[in-house]
């Protein structure tokens, strides 16, 4: 019975990793939301990884998930002044 329970607490902590691993998905979605609102906000990527670690500490994305998010969004932006630079719209 004792070689059971031993055997349980592997399942049962896998278990746990696999909802922690379903909830950081979920968490990055959440994240790239933070930090496209911070670029709204033209906030620097220092500025939004330090705004972020301080408030969710641990569970905060790296700062290349900031850099990355940053990068992305700004894309869009440049993209829209460019297209209304040349007249198009």
């Amino acid at each position: 019975m004792a070689l059971l329970i031993a055997h349980h607490r592997p399942v049962a902590s896998a278990l746990g990793r696999a909802k922690r691993a379903k909830s950081s998905n979920l968490s990055n979605i959440e994240h790239r939301a933070v930090i496209k609102y911070f670029v709204k906000k033209g906030k620097t990527p220092k500025e939004i990884f330090e705004d972020m670690v301080s408030v969710l500490q641990e569970s905060a994305p790296s700062y290349t998930m900031v850099i990355n998010g940053l990068a992305y969004f700004n894309k869009d932006e440049r993209a829209v002044k460019m297209i209304l630079a040349q007249g198009v719209l």
